[in-house]
């Protein structure tokens, strides 16, 4: 429920099927650093979260499963 909120905050309407690798980052980026962060500042300053999530996505989503 907590992802589906953070990903509403930027990407209100879009499921989770339809979301592109850079949203789901953006999202990651988001849940790393809380939901009241500015997304130019998310998005000018990664802080590296989002890509270590992008690089396990298959064993992350084998997890889920």
């Amino acid at each position: 429920m907590h992802l589906n909120d953070l990903r509403n905050i930027d990407y209100a309407g879009t499921s989770a099927e339809d979301m592109t690798v850079e949203q789901i980052s953006l999202v990651a980026e988001r849940y790393n650093r809380g939901p009241s962060e500015n997304l130019d500042d998310i998005i000018n300053y990664p802080n590296g979260y989002a890509a270590r999530v992008i690089d396990n996505m298959e064993e992350i989503m084998e997890a889920l499963q």
